[in-house]
């Protein structure tokens, strides 16, 4: 897995992923400095390398001369273009603002100078500089998306009215020739201080917002009949569990692959960028994920479950069962604890076919390194 370590091991930060001729691109930040934005290139979106940088602070005295945050890439006419976060020094980092940057190559990026960039909230449906009880302005994690021949910009913004601590909504920037309107508010839930690193799309006759949740740290998700329609969520609208950040989708061909980083206990642990996994829905309208559909690729050899190397019970729980199968493997415990382990059987595998659970119990499926 990518980790784009450094100094330390946690530089990886919030993250956008462009396919382009068969490659994939990644772009990150790089944490705690946010000083550049890191890009790296793969084949397969597993195996990452680094390319030379995209972007870098303004020079002092330029509205994003002390730091960069959450961007989006995307491709428009056969140029790419690159919606970013910019702070400023002078504001002491606290106001975040929106500004672009094109390419002809995904490699050589040059900031655009327009005058309607950098974009930021004006107050009328979002908190601004001067109406701003936290003392730090969110309106950043910009996500273009196109619509009827429009073009929007989601974005991480906070609603000008409620309880300071739950006024979190996605916010709504329409764009037409090169005119900014600011928009009420995609999605207001009144649940959340920040809905962070926003990200729309189209599956299966639904249109699906997903966000990134500071508070648990997990990805939730919404859904709507229409872009601009009332958006619901299920009784369970985790879309990704805790640890899981900043997850954004990209088509790959017939497939919608969401990419996230992952990180383990505190925000300074180790991160890393998982292989990526594919969207789908179930009957219900519910999001489901698969698993990345490269893996079954890279299949040299298939083993049953009958000729696994030998399964053992680790702690020797009288109340727990194995059974071995040439199709199959059943184990459990009607009482306590039990870990039941074989030899991996090749330096690289993955667990495939169908899992299943039965009863009320806990169970997992763990695996040890090295």
């Amino acid at each position: 897995m990518y980790s784009g370590s450094g100094f330390s091991d946690w530089e990886i930060g919030d993250i956008t992923v462009i396919i382009h001729k068969g490659v994939y691109h990644l772009f990150h930040l790089i944490i705690p400095n946010h000083d550049y934005i890191a890009h790296a290139t793969s084949k397969d979106g597993i195996s990452w390398k680094r390319v030379n940088n995209a972007l870098f602070v303004g020079n002092p005295g330029e509205w994003d001369d002390d730091m960069l945050w959450t961007m989006h890439v995307c491709e428009v006419e056969g140029k790419f273009e690159m919606y970013y976060t910019g702070l400023q020094r002078k504001d002491r980092g606290v106001v975040s603002r929106v500004g672009f940057a094109q390419s002809n190559d995904l490699i050589d990026w040059e900031k655009n100078k327009k005058e309607i960039f950098p974009i930021e909230s004006h107050g009328k449906y979002y908190e601004s500089a001067e109406s701003n009880p936290r003392k730090w302005l969110s309106f950043r994690d910009p996500f273009r998306f196109e619509h009827n021949g429009e073009v929007y910009l989601l974005i991480c913004a906070r609603s000008i009215a409620g309880p300071v601590s739950r006024r979190g909504c996605v916010g709504l920037v329409k764009i037409t020739q090169d005119v900014v309107e600011h928009l009420p508010p995609l999605l207001y839930p009144r649940m959340y201080d920040d809905i962070e690193c926003p990200c729309v799309f189209e599956l299966n006759d639904r249109y699906y917002l997903i966000g990134s949740i500071r508070e648990d740290i997990k990805v939730r998700y919404w859904f709507a009949p229409e872009f601009m329609g009332e958006y619901h969520s299920f009784h369970d609208d985790v879309l990704l569990p805790q640890g899981n950040y900043a997850a954004r989708t990209v088509q790959d061909g017939p497939h919608l692959l969401i990419v996230n980083f992952f990180y383990v206990g505190k925000i300074d642990a180790l991160r890393v960028l998982p292989p990526p996994k594919e969207l789908s829905t179930d009957d219900k309208g519910r999001l489901v994920l698969k698993s990345y559909y490269r893996w079954k690729k890279m299949v040299v050899k298939t083993l049953a479950s009958g000729n696994l190397n030998t399964t053992k019970a680790l702690l020797s729980n009288p109340t727990a069962f194995l059974n071995v199968e040439s199709d199959k493997l059943t184990c459990g415990s009607r009482s306590g604890y039990e870990i039941f382990y074989f030899e991996k059987p090749s330096g690289q595998f993955y667990l495939g076919r169908n899992h299943y659970r039965g009863g009320n119990g806990k169970t997992g499926v763990g695996v040890r390194h090295g």
